[in-house]
């Protein structure tokens, strides 16, 4: 409010100037003038970091044009409905786990007829897996129910998904989705063997011994590491074995007089004997070594600690896949 008499400006509301002292009510009814307060001149403000002010326009150097956003403004009814469809996706997601269990998902979703079919079909698989163990339809019967657990899934996440009124899904869409179900299949396997392979371990047979009625040649085995199996050994019992902290005392079936037999590590041997001493428990095994083109049982002697698991099931080929006792 700027004074009429002396030209000095107050602030808006003063009835009286606070330089001269002149009645300012009057030119209030009257007229009224906007206060404008001073600006902050001379004043020095808070400058950026060199360092991060470079940094910045380095970053800003590689960034790609971009185009203003020309979109209006999302409402709380459209963010809240993003907020919804991305909740249904991951229950969706969820609900077509029911499907690793061929059948069981499709039945949850009210597919009951091809339900009922993928269910069928898993129990006729599961029937021949166990029945032909020892025959190669086993294997057949085991892929077959890979792929029917992979279907499953698949059919499941889409009958979810047409149930709950999710958009529609392009084709390109539909592939990925196909792909990202077959991946995670490969995926749980991996992680499913990394998970065996820490409480047993699997292993060829590196020799062939046409003399013993269980193992032969390139037989695929897994062995058990946990400590129940490793404090009950008795003989006839397979085990692998340390092969650098055994040493050899005889060897049976042959007779080459001062042979000295090296062994890898790991070798697969069975238990002659478990008997203690002074220096703790130890184990005599028996193991199939070449000497040329024979095969020669050679007698060991290995410390308890040199024992690294129990042989508990022959995995390969089929017509000798068995669980040891």
């Amino acid at each position: 409010m700027k004074c009429p008499q002396c030209g000095f400006r107050n602030l808006p509301g003063t009835k009286f100037c606070g330089a001269c002292g002149a009645d300012l009510t009057v030119q209030s009814s009257t007229t009224l003038e906007p206060f404008y307060p001073p600006r902050a001149w001379g004043r020095r403000f808070r400058q950026p970091h060199p360092e991060a002010e470079q940094a910045r326009y380095r970053w800003r150097r590689w960034l790609p044009f971009r185009r203003p956003d020309t979109n209006p403004t999302l409402t709380l009814q459209q963010i809240s409905e993003q907020r919804r469809l991305r909740r249904l996706i991951w229950l969706t997601a969820l609900r077509s786990l029911a499907g690793l269990i061929p059948g069981i998902g499709l039945l949850r979703e009210r597919r009951t007829q091809e339900g009922w079919r993928l269910l069928f079909a898993f129990l006729i698989c599961i029937a021949i897996a166990v029945l032909c163990w020892r025959n190669f339809l086993s294997n057949i019967a085991l892929l077959t129910i890979a792929g029917l657990v992979v279907y499953s899934v698949g059919a499941t996440f889409f009958a979810a998904w047409q149930r709950n009124n999710l958009p529609t899904l392009s084709p390109l869409q539909r592939a990925g989705i196909w792909l990202t179900v077959v991946s995670s299949f490969f995926w749980a396997l991996t992680v499913a063997g990394v998970v065996l392979s820490i409480w047993f371990g699997t292993a060829f047979v590196p020799f062939g011994n046409t003399g013993d009625a269980v193992m032969e040649n390139n037989n695929l085995l897994l062995y058990s590491r946990i400590g129940r199996h490793l404090t009950n050994l008795k003989p006839n019992d397979y085990v692998v074995v340390d092969g650098e902290r055994a040493r050899t005392i005889t060897q049976l079936g042959f007779n080459y007089g001062d042979v000295v037999i090296q062994f890898g590590t790991p070798i697969i041997a069975r238990i002659e004997a478990v008997r203690s001493n002074v220096n703790g428990v130890e184990v005599e095994i028996a193991v199939p070594m070449f000497l040329g083109s024979n095969i020669v049982w050679a007698k060991a002697v290995a410390p308890m600690e040199a024992i690294q698991g129990k042989v508990i099931a022959v995995l390969n080929p089929p017509s000798r896949r068995r669980w040891l006792p």
